[in-house]
């Protein structure tokens, strides 16, 4: 019985054990359980980290391909830049050349419009020609007119000409004629442009009406003098008319002439026969003014040849009156300016694309009295590249915005231009609206009398820049080159000593040495 019981009891031990074993490994089936949860979800991390990494590097190869096409995108605007740039240079080139030859129809216009005689107008041109030409230095003018000649200064003729023929009523009274002193490379005609032929053509028909113009002012004037009795001395058509039917009185030769009249037509019509229909109800009301007040000052009005064509005049009337006061007639005189509107018409247009052409390029264009030392105009690109205002340049003395290591050039160019020096180039440095110095290059032209000169300028910092880098460098290397030389003449002369001792020693002499220092500097 004892026997068994230990049995027993050791059997219920084993049990005991076997149910903690059993506890155990059930509570291990858990851990691993858990373990590979956690395991699962690590390779999915892993997972998709790794899909993450290959998103990442796909976005990487794409940024490469984008930075390679803008580099080539970039590549393609530095040559577009470049293309751009050698156009506007072409531009401006262009611009330049028309500017000159407006500048000479303007001062031919001007010549007509200050001087008195024909013989100065024509000498006036022949001196405009060279810089209105595309090689200045190298042109010269000439203007023939009734056997008598104008020439530029230095004046030769040669084989390369350009010329146009002065019709004057009809008739070849002269020419202008453009000289070449050397051969020029081929252009349109010849070594002269296209362009040129048509401001030669243009400046043949505006001196052929210029020489008209004071053709008929000389005849106006000797009217004028013909008729002094009469009409006050006066060159213009004059008309006596009544203030109660406005009927015509009495009128001159020269209202015969210029309208195309005669005599028995004008007289007893009405005065408003005479007006262009374009201006008759304004020719009304002055009619009405003048009997009202008994004059009229400087009116323009439109008169009507009998063929049709017009006739603008500027009216001025005065009255006769009788003791009463009463108005007996009008003194009426017409003054002809169909040729002055049209010089004044020509003049504006070709100050509007002269002002159009200056506001527009990329150069600096300016104009200043020399005499006063001020800008009185400039253009935009003076504005831009400096960054004052259009103001603050005209009203300061152009000196104040120059380096003061350049004024004293700069004022010894002016005084040359006062003297009438001819065309000018120089640079200097001009001082931007912050403060920095930028260096411009002018080509000016001689002052005229009153001292006006015109002057177009480029920014040319950048060169200048480059060219102090260039001497840099360039003093880097003299100094180079000296220490060099001075080494190699120093070893001639250990040379030569040693040389010296073996001679004195009865030995030969190991070492050739160069008899003239220019052998060692031609190394």
């Amino acid at each position: 019985m004892k026997n068994n019981s230990k049995t027993r009891e050791q059997l219920l031990k084993e049990l005991e054990k076997s149910k903690k074993r059993i506890t155990e490994l059930e509570k291990s089936e858990t851990v691993h359980k858990r373990v590979e949860e956690k395991l699962n979800i690590v390779n999915q991390e892993l997972i998709a980290g790794e899909q993450q990494l290959k998103a990442a590097n796909q976005q990487l190869q794409a940024g490469e391909q984008q930075l390679k096409a803008t580099n080539q995108q970039l590549e393609a605007s530095n040559q577009q830049i470049k293309a751009s740039e050698l156009e506007i240079k072409k531009h401006v080139h262009e611009l330049n050349e028309r500017i000159k030859e407006l500048n000479c129809l303007y001062e031919i216009a001007e010549s007509i419009r200050t001087r008195e005689t024909v013989e100065e107008i024509l000498q006036d041109t022949a001196n405009i020609i060279p810089p209105a030409w595309h090689y200045p230095e190298i042109t010269r003018g000439k203007v023939r007119f009734d056997e008598k000649e104008y020439v530029s200064k230095a004046f030769e003729e040669t084989k390369w000409k350009q010329s146009a023929n002065i019709i004057v009523s009809g008739k070849v009274r002269g020419s202008i004629e453009v000289y070449y002193l050397e051969e020029c490379p081929e252009l349109d005609e010849g070594p002269f442009m296209k362009e040129e032929r048509n401001l030669i053509n243009g400046m043949a028909i505006t001196i052929k009406q210029a020489i008209e113009a004071k053709q008929s002012e000389k005849a106006i004037k000797e009217s004028e003098e013909k008729f002094s009795v009469l009409y006050n001395n006066s060159p213009d058509m004059y008309v006596s008319v009544s203030p109660d039917d406005a009927s015509i009185l009495l009128c001159n030769e020269t209202l015969l002439e210029k309208t195309g009249y005669s005599r028995k037509e004008i007289i007893g019509s009405p005065i408003f026969k005479m007006y262009h229909n374009d201006c008759l109800d304004e020719a009304k009301k002055t009619f009405q003014q003048f009997i009202e007040t008994g004059e009229v000052k400087d009116k323009e009005l439109n008169l009507k040849r009998k063929d049709g064509s017009k006739i603008n005049v500027n009216l001025n009337v005065n009255s006769i009156r009788d003791k009463t006061g009463n108005i007996l007639y009008s003194i009426s005189s017409w003054r002809d300016i169909t040729k002055r509107k049209q010089v004044e018409l020509n003049l504006q247009k070709a100050e509007t694309e002269l002002k159009n052409t200056i506001e527009t390029v990329p150069c600096i264009i300016a104009r200043a009295n020399a005499q006063t030392g001020y800008f009185t105009h400039c253009n935009m690109a003076l504005c831009n590249i400096l960054g004052h205002s259009t103001e603050e340049f005209l009203a300061r003395p152009f000196i104040e915005f120059i380096h003061p290591e350049d004024r004293q050039r700069t004022i010894d160019e002016v005084e040359k231009q006062l003297k009438g020096s001819s065309v000018a180039r120089f640079e200097n440095r001009y001082i931007c609206k912050d403060g920095s110095y930028k260096w411009l290059a002018w080509t000016a032209t001689a002052a005229d009398k009153k001292g006006v000169v015109y002057a177009a300028g480029l920014d040319i910092t950048e060169r200048k820049q480059a060219e102090e880098e260039l001497k840099k460098n360039m003093k880097q290397l003299e100094r180079f080159n000296r220490l060099t030389v001075g080494r190699e003449l120093r070893m001639i002369e250990l040379k030569k000593e040693i040389n010296e001792l073996l001679r004195e020693t009865g030995r030969t002499e190991k070492y050739k040495v160069p008899l003239k220092e220019k052998e060692v500097n031609s190394k």
